[in-house]
């Protein structure tokens, strides 16, 4: 947190002064808007205990997937990137690529997933790709806003803060989430990459690359042939410089209970 942030004494205070005391339950440290707060810090705890041992096994996952190439930078997403784990969750990753480069990049990660993780997902979710440069976020509203403001670096913080630089509009919806620019920013290319990277002439890479993007569309397409074009387009997301791949329609879902619960509170005029 910055350091303009609110102390966890000025939180107190203000939970317990003014129109929050009605509605807003403490209990440990911890505050939930629902009056069964004991039982959900208990939970809470259990998750960030069980997020201990997942971000370990991030840090390796990352080793492995910053040498593939055209990787350049990896952030963690998702439930970890808040400090919890559920039971059956997964680490999830944002991976940044070099331009023009991205399908080459996640083909050969999915393969790895596919032969030496047996497809498993629980440590290596891969599910959401962007090329270095194209990364300003266009959907802007609160739910896209948390998820940004939330990542966390685990390889090429500089190119991190590039990414928050190209999306400044977050700070509308989370004017005190910004972290500080303290991050060791030192980024080294390793050897066992540009080995691979030279495997890929330059004009050879661009021409795989866009026959890749439209392998994977057709794969999507066969594999899902009960979407509509409009759904797939939206579950997977697939252009030169973007690669999404979300089951359902997990955002919209949280914006509608968000405006639910604002509207129940009565602050959504």
């Amino acid at each position: 947190m910055p350091s303009d942030s609110a102390s966890p004494s000025q939180v107190t205070h203000a939970c317990n002064v003014g129109p929050l005391i009605s509605i807003v339950t403490q209990n440990r440290g911890y505050y939930s808007l629902n009056t069964d707060c004991v039982r959900l810090v208990d939970i809470r705890k259990e998750k960030e205990q069980r997020a201990v041992r997942h971000w370990k096994a991030a840090i390796l996952m990352t080793a492995i997937i910053r040498r593939f190439p055209f990787v350049r930078a990896v952030f963690v997403s998702g439930e970890l990137s808040k400090g919890i784990a559920s039971k059956n969750g997964d680490v999830d990753y944002v991976v940044v690529t070099a331009n023009e480069r991205l399908w080459i990049c996640r083909t050969l990660l999915i393969l790895f997933k596919k032969i030496f993780l047996l497809n498993s997902k629980k440590y290596f979710c891969l599910n959401h790709f962007i090329t270095e440069h194209n990364l300003e976020v266009h959907e802007k509203n609160v739910y896209t806003a948390l998820e940004i403001g939330t990542l966390k670096p685990l390889y090429n913080a500089r190119l991190f803060y590039r990414y928050l630089d190209a999306n400044p509009w977050v700070s509308s919806f989370l004017p005190n989430v910004w972290p500080t620019n303290g991050v060791d920013k030192r980024f080294r290319q390793s050897i066992v990459q540009r080995i691979f990277e030279s495997l890929f002439p330059n004009a050879f890479a661009s021409k795989l690359d866009a026959r890749l993007l439209e392998f994977w569309k057709r794969v999507w397409k066969k594999r899902y042939p009960n979407f509509s074009n409009e759904k797939r387009s939206t579950i997977f997301r697939s252009t030169p410089d973007l690669s999404t791949a979300y089951h359902g329609d997990f955002a919209g879902t949280i914006l509608t209970k968000y405006q639910e619960r604002l509207r129940q509170f009565g602050l959504d005029g």
